[in-house]
């Protein structure tokens, strides 16, 4: 009897246990699923929070970026609009590239065809005027017909850049194709030349190019962002930089030998001489720098922003200010020999006249001047004159700002006749030729010389 209780308790105990374990069992499970689904459900609050804060920092991480981009791109159409390299020709900045006609998109033996020319009636090359101001039409040239970005006159040779990105030389006296050079793009300004060597920058890429075949040297990319055209020697060449530097190379390096740096940007072109450079930043800030110890020798107030590249012999740097000012200073200490005041601001300049004896500027008020280089005191001024464009023999020939060109006395600025030129877009400016080199919108040249 004994024996049969004891196996019903057991058994009892048996069932009790696997019911006990099976109902915590489920109950744990049941407390596990509720757990694992308020992990879930906190997982994906926590996430969508995350989410949230991340869209946010995001969002105003790429709103900051993008005013920050505006911001830049605003200052850099600031910078490109007011403080471009001057350019050396007068046209209609930065004109829509003109279409040019099929026939001039052939391309034979490497060589491009002429843009088809569009005929140019102008009083000023009519057969009658030409006759009676004792005038010769001596060439004329066509190039690839989308317009002229730059031109400068050097040993005996027209370089232009066109704006298609083509670098031509042409015999000045002949008006004969020496060479051309595709850049492929735009450049970043207009080029330098040295005795043996043109130099150009495109797209931060610096080209040097062989004056008398137009091959290509060298060809590397910098980072130096040049903003100002190439002051060229026999041994190397320099650019102002966006950044506020003047940046020396040797022919055949790729990296500068020597940097002068500033606080603001350099956008007219520096000057090399002896062992010093002279560079004038955007602030009006003038430096002279010992590129040899690489010592800056110290600054000068040029009273207001440069205008133009600097110029100089061997004793003076020339430079032009928007203080209505030109400025000679010394080589020999970086200080400020003499400075002339005009009634405008400066518009042009300065020139050079062969022998260095004159210097000339042009302001938007007050015309065109012709200083003592020594002294800086004035020889003569033309009320609306804006740039010369040929010098033959006591004679000068000079732009008017109404786009005429007049004839005058190189000695006293008497005017001696005047004539229209349109319809010209400008003309190449310049003191050391006896030619006048004319332009008109699709990029062709007409070379008109003296015969007195």
């Amino acid at each position: 009897m004994i024996g049969t209780r004891t196996s019903w308790l057991v058994l009892a105990f048996a069932i009790f246990h696997v019911t006990v374990a099976g109902c915590a069992e489920q109950t744990a499970a049941t407390i596990g699923k509720g757990f694992e689904k308020r992990f879930e459900e906190g997982t994906a609050s926590m996430q969508a929070t995350l989410d949230k804060v991340g869209e946010g920092f995001s969002k105003s991480a790429s709103e900051r970026l993008d005013r920050l981009n505006e911001m830049q791109d605003a200052l850099s159409d600031k910078y490109e609009q007011h403080h471009k390299p001057l350019k050396l020709v007068f046209f209609a900045e930065d004109a829509k590239v003109a279409v040019r006609p099929k026939e001039a998109e052939v391309v034979a033996d490497g060589a491009p065809v002429k843009a088809a020319a569009v005929e140019i009636k102008s009083e000023l090359l009519s057969e009658q005027t030409l006759e009676h101001r004792g005038l010769g039409l001596i060439w004329k040239l066509t190039l690839d017909g989308s317009g002229i970005r730059y031109t400068d006159l050097d040993e005996g040779r027209l370089y232009v850049v066109t704006k298609k990105g083509s670098l031509f030389c042409i015999n000045a006296n002949t008006g004969l194709m020496q060479w051309a050079y595709d850049m492929g793009r735009r450049p970043d300004g207009a080029p330098g030349f040295g005795s043996e060597y043109v130099v150009v920058s495109a797209g931060d890429v610096i080209r040097v190019i062989d004056k008398a075949t137009g091959a290509e040297k060298w060809r590397f990319e910098t980072d130096i962002q040049p903003s100002s055209r190439p002051f060229v020697d026999s041994k190397g060449f320099a650019f102002g930089c966006w950044s506020g530097e003047v940046c020396g190379f040797q022919f055949g390096d790729r990296f500068p030998r020597w940097r002068l740096r500033t606080s603001k940007g350099v956008f007219s072109a520096p000057m090399v001489y002896g062992g010093f450079a002279f560079a004038v930043t955007d602030k009006g800030t003038f430096i002279r720098y010992n590129n040899t110890v690489k010592l800056r020798l110290g600054d000068v107030d040029l009273g207001g922003r440069p205008v133009g590249d600097l110029v100089g012999t061997k004793d003076l740097v020339f430079a032009g200010s928007e203080n209505f000012e030109m400025v000679a200073f010394k080589v020999v200490d970086g200080q400020k020999a003499w400075s002339h005041s005009s009634g405008g601001r400066f518009a042009r300049g300065p020139w050079l006249s062969v022998g260095n004896e004159v210097v000339y500027y042009s302001s938007h008020e007050d015309g065109l001047y012709a200083l003592t280089a020594v002294t800086g005191a004035a020889r003569w001024r033309l009320a609306d004159g804006l740039s010369p464009v040929a010098v033959s023999g006591k004679n000068m020939f000079i732009l008017r700002t109404d786009g005429a060109v007049c004839k005058l006395n190189a000695g006293t600025g008497k005017v001696i006749w005047t004539e229209s030129a349109k319809p010209f877009v400008g003309a190449i400016s310049h003191v050391r030729s006896d030619t006048m080199y004319l332009l008109s919108q699709d990029g062709q040249i007409f070379a008109v010389k003296s015969k007195n």
